[in-house]
């Protein structure tokens, strides 16, 4: 009798720990309803900035759809990349900044999936300084699906400088 239990008790075993497996390799946060609504962005966008420049911006699904990837193309300048991925219950913005300083930011812990996105300075990678004029804030809100305003906070020289965004879904 006790040989009939000792496969049947290594079969729950076994699928006990793969399943335990399997949740310990999901990150934290993966389905931060937070995170699933900023991924609704995906597509093509098209608007103007502060000095009424106009300005186009794309966000596609990457890596297997852990990662939304910006790519803003601000008129007669080079095309910057950002980047949104979770770690653990926070968001990361990754921004490779056209300055070639690219400031990592972060929104607070947990968010709500109410269509507002404050995003704080982290860290900088790669620069020397933090002096050499680096983003350090973002804010994304959506009021609807089609409309996506956006200011990126610029610090350098010991000042703050905004720049306002004001997009709208293309097709």
């Amino acid at each position: 009798m006790l040989r009939s239990r000792v496969p049947l008790t290594l079969f729950v075993s076994g699928f006990l720990a793969t399943l335990a497996l399997t949740q310990e390799m999901q990150p934290a946060g993966h389905s931060l309803p937070a995170f699933a609504q900023l991924k609704k962005l995906v597509g093509s966008w098209d608007g103007t900035a502060t000095r009424s420049q106009k300005v186009h911006v794309t966000y596609q699904l990457i890596s297997n759809g852990r990662v939304l990837m910006e790519r803003l193309s601000p008129g007669n300048e080079p095309d910057m990349i950002t980047t949104y991925t979770l770690q653990g219950d926070r968001i990361l913005a990754n921004h490779s900044c056209s300055a070639g300083n690219p400031p990592v930011m972060q929104s607070s812990a947990s968010p709500a999936a109410n269509g507002v996105y404050e995003f704080t300075f982290l860290r900088l990678d790669g620069a020397k300084s933090h002096g050499e004029g680096p983003m350090v804030g973002l804010f994304i809100s959506l009021p609807d699906k089609d409309h996506m305003p956006q200011t990126w906070t610029f610090q350098g020289n010991g000042k703050s400088h905004s720049e306002d965004f004001s997009y709208t879904r293309k097709g």
